[in-house]
């Protein structure tokens, strides 16, 4: 959507959508733009081959932008069709080696596909952060100048630093003195919310701490069991992703994501944009966000110990939690603010237009 609102004041944009995601829908229809509406499943490729192709034989299309891995699928088919140039985005996301051996196959399945269908077709292939670049040099032998990081980001005008709202907290239930720490994730199981439990336990011990988990997903059920087995049923908050999260934010002294498998996370940009520390893993993109001991800390994941010691050095430092989290403000507006991703990829668009423009 921060592409679309950027590139329609400038040029003209058409949205492809998903059938089966009528938010997205209804957002591009508001903005005025000309949706297309497909389904996404591959049995549909051939068809919406066709429609997008009869598509830009009427309006008459410069570049294709493909985002996730299925619509690399009909932007590579598109592009061979039309001669478009293409770039696609998150083509390989994240290689998950966690959950089932079933999971794990899709995914090598997928990359396997692109690599071979995919990749040939692609101008530049854009990946959210320098681990994905590695990963996608590895598995999908794309070649190196046609990768380019372009990393997450945030609005920091939107997502800036203001203060606690005392009414929210008392309607949570969590105490006026009591330190916050938050986690704003899907409830699944990679992303890791049991060990913040296991290390909750450890420092409800002689701390009024609670814990406020944001998000929503299969694993609910499976959490607040846990949380009830350690009895610490008063001490955790768990509730959907709100409207407008930057309240909540405002609330967590700390915020935390403890995953066994990430890209680049919003979730912690967002924080640092607030001035919030921030503790995550030592994996993949997360230690391209966090310097340790600068703006938060990193520990190995599952490594219930060593999140509660952060934790607690943290939650009992004040002054070194405003200082992280000035300096994790800092970070996003030199190299994660909107403006920056923006100016990249209008860059990446011109070159790729001058390129095939260019006398051969």
């Amino acid at each position: 959507m921060n592409l679309l609102d950027h590139f329609r004041l400038k040029s003209n944009v058409f949205i492809a959508c998903a059938r089966e995601n009528p938010l997205m829908v209804q957002r591009v229809t508001q903005r005025g733009l000309p949706v297309l509406q497909l389904s996404l499943g591959y049995r549909h490729l051939v068809a919406n081959t066709r429609s997008l192709a009869a598509w830009h034989a009427q309006e008459g299309f410069h570049l294709i932008h493909a985002h996730g891995r299925r619509s690399q699928f009909f932007g590579a088919f598109l592009s061979r069709r039309t001669g478009l140039p293409l770039v696609g985005a998150d083509l390989v996301a994240n290689l998950n080696w966690e959950g089932s051996a079933a999971g794990i196959v899709q995914n090598l399945l997928a990359a396997l596909l692109n690599r071979l269908l995919v990749v040939p077709q692609c101008d530049r292939i854009l990946v959210l952060c320098e681990h994905m670049r590695r990963e996608s040099l590895r598995w999908l032998r794309v070649p190196p100048d046609r990768i380019i990081t372009v990393y997450n980001s945030v609005d920091p005008d939107f997502f800036k630093p203001q203060a606690r709202e005392e009414a929210l907290a008392q309607s949570l239930g969590i105490p006026p003195q009591a330190p916050v720490i938050g986690c704003v994730a899907r409830f699944v199981s990679h992303k890791g919310q049991r060990t913040l439990i296991e290390a909750t336990a450890r420092l409800a011990r002689n701390s009024p701490v609670r814990v406020l988990l944001v998000g929503d997903g299969p694993d609910e059920a499976d959490l607040r069991r846990r949380i009830c087995d350690l009895g610490l049923e008063d001490r955790f908050v768990l509730m959907g992703f709100p409207v407008d999260l930057r309240p909540y934010l405002a609330l967590m002294d700390v915020v935390v994501l403890p995953s066994r498998s990430e890209g680049l996370p919003t979730a912690l940009l967002q924080a640092m944009s607030m001035e919030r520390p921030v503790i995550g893993t030592d994996i993949q993109g997360i230690p391209e966000l966090i310097r340790p001991g600068e703006n938060g800390f990193l520990f190995p994941p599952a490594r219930t110990d060593l999140l509660e010691k952060h934790l607690r050095s943290l939650l009992d430092n004040p002054q070194a939690r405003r200082r992280m989290g000035r300096a994790g403000r800092e970070r996003v507006l030199a190299s994660f603010a909107l403006p920056v991703m923006l100016e990249k990829i209008e860059t990446i668009y011109h070159e790729v237009l001058s390129s095939r423009n260019r006398p051969r």
